[in-house]
């Protein structure tokens, strides 16, 4: 079943909806989208495809968490997204705890969400914005940052701040079009 991207802000949504009904956990399952658009309350949704056992996403973890707290509180959403047909709530969790990632996730088990979006490997992002007809619109997909410039090379700090740009450009208002880089990490399968 192919998926269109006029259906995301649907999913939008029913995550808000997932993470009250799951808040305890922090944790929805990706299912079908069934509302029509994208929180109003939300400047950007941001999703960070992850992965427990991919070392290069568990090394973002500590920019992961500086990301999300320095932007949550400017009105941008952050999930983590677990793209894996052998993926549990339980491996999650602990994925989570080890981690000190405080942000709401959502298990992608038939990684149709991976799919849609255009996500292929972890970690990756993709951001989305609302747009004047009430459907999100996708302005960024790929890497989140420089660490990485290729497997098994990585630098000390990073040099170039892609997802950081993305969302100071959203912030200040200014209208982003659609931009891709190449995400270096653990592919989606």
């Amino acid at each position: 079943m192919k998926y269109k991207l006029k259906y995301l802000p649907a999913f939008l949504a029913y995550c808000v909806i997932s993470m009250s009904i799951f808040a305890e956990a922090s944790i929805a399952l990706y299912d079908s989208m069934t509302a029509d658009q994208q929180s109003s309350d939300s400047k950007a949704t941001v999703y960070i495809f992850t992965a427990p056992d991919c070392p290069i996403a568990n090394r973002f973890s500590p920019y992961i968490r500086s990301l999300e707290s320095e932007y949550s509180s400017k009105g941008i959403r952050f999930f983590l997204v677990y793209s894996n047909p052998k993926i549990t709530e339980q491996k999650v969790n602990i994925h989570r705890k080890d981690y000190h990632l405080d942000i709401p996730a959502i298990l992608d088990v038939d990684r149709d969400f991976a799919r849609t979006a255009g996500a292929s490997v972890t970690p990756e992002c993709v951001v989305y914005v609302p747009s004047n007809n009430g459907q999100s619109r996708l302005v960024y997909r790929g890497r989140i940052s420089n660490l990485y410039e290729d497997f098994g090379k990585w630098r000390h700090a990073h040099t170039e701040e892609n997802l950081k740009s993305i969302l100071d450009q959203i912030l200040k208002g200014v209208a982003v079009p659609f931009s891709s880089t190449k995400a270096i990490g653990c592919y989606i399968f």
